[in-house]
């Protein structure tokens, strides 16, 4: 069953990313961190965590569309409403069970991933919501498709599969612990936006969106310090692969187009085998999503500004982890102590 779960995962994430290049969608590789979230072992599950995903990007979509026509003008003010909205979402969240804070906790980081990155540029927000929700709808139907052509004998035998990314408790935790769940993005996009605007680092806007998105995430997990540290792991490891990925493909034989690619799916099976896994499902996401982000082919660590940018960006990341586990770390006795009993 494991085996056919990364085979599943691996062979349509590539397939997305095949597809959303051919179609020139600006991020093909948000098609495949799609995959690697939605895909379960069970089908019914796929489809449930497609669905959800998809509301809460667009809610999350005309968020930020909204975000950019009140604060255009400004990129700090952008930034802070983005995280202010981010907060807000995160702390409603915290009161509902899966799949609804699933996708309440989408629709808080999606302005995130769309805002951050066009901070500078909000004019073209609305053209980078219309692509995200492109690139996502399409990992959900590729992996819904692939779910449903591989689901009859799946079904039979799959053993319960572990909710991607946040695992929020079934219980109301109570109106103070739920403001500190929402503290965590608030800390991390406050950081790191200081951090970025202060000094203009072109790893900023990675560090920003990682930190803020992940500290969403794990605020909502059973246990988010341990969730943090198992991203953290994955996300470091994958750093290094996408390197060695970078650093691989110039040696690669240029009448060879699809080897690279093919290489770059060998190391994917290595999360694809942790996020089937229950007691890895952490490691596994941090390690996939960074490893698609870093490590796809279309990216260059070797001269110019292309590996320039890449190093920046993996520095980013890095960096962002190391706070998010910091924030738990400090947040989450806290929490705790405000849980009714």
């Amino acid at each position: 069953m494991l085996l056919r779960h990364i085979f599943n995962t691996v062979t349509t994430a590539m397939l997305a990313m095949a597809i959303a290049t051919w179609l020139e969608l600006p991020a093909p590789q948000i098609s495949m961190v799609c995959v690697f979230i939605v895909m379960q072992p069970q089908a019914r599950q796929v489809f449930t965590k497609g669905y959800y995903r998809m509301l809460g990007t667009i809610a999350g979509a005309l968020g930020a569309w909204a975000i950019a026509t009140l604060f255009s003008q400004s990129p700090a003010h952008l930034l802070a409403a983005v995280g202010i909205w981010v907060t807000l979402f995160t702390g409603i969240a915290a009161f509902y069970s899966q799949p609804q804070a699933y996708s309440i906790v989408l629709t808080g980081y999606t302005p995130v991933l769309i805002g951050i990155p066009m901070a500078f540029q909000a004019g073209h927000i609305g053209a980078g919501a219309a692509a995200r929700l492109a690139e996502v709808g399409l990992g959900i139907a590729c992996a819904s498709v692939a779910a449903f052509i591989n689901g009859g004998r799946a079904e039979q035998n799959a053993h319960p599969a572990a909710v991607p990314a946040a695992t929020a408790s079934p219980t109301a935790p109570g109106a103070a612990s739920a403001s500190l769940a929402g503290l965590h993005p608030a800390i991390a996009i406050a950081a790191m936006a200081s951090l970025w605007l202060a000094t203009s680092w072109p790893g900023g806007p990675m560090a920003t969106l990682n930190a803020t998105v992940n500290c969403a995430l794990v605020a909502l997990a059973a246990q988010p310090v341990r969730m943090a540290v198992q991203m953290t792991l994955g996300t470091l490891l994958a750093i290094a692969a996408g390197i060695a990925l970078q650093l691989c493909y110039p040696l690669l034989p240029a009448s060879l187009p699809a080897v690279p690619y093919l290489l770059h799916a060998s190391a994917l099976l290595f999360g694809a085998w942790m996020t089937g896994r229950p007691d890895s499902l952490g490691r596994g996401l941090g390690y996939s999503i960074t490893l698609c982000m870093l490590g796809y082919p279309g990216g260059s660590l070797v001269g110019g500004a292309g590996g320039n940018h890449y190093l920046h960006d993996a520095a980013g990341l890095a960096t962002s982890v190391f706070v998010q586990t910091a924030i738990c770390a400090v947040l989450w006795p806290l929490r705790q102590r405000t849980v009714p009993t």
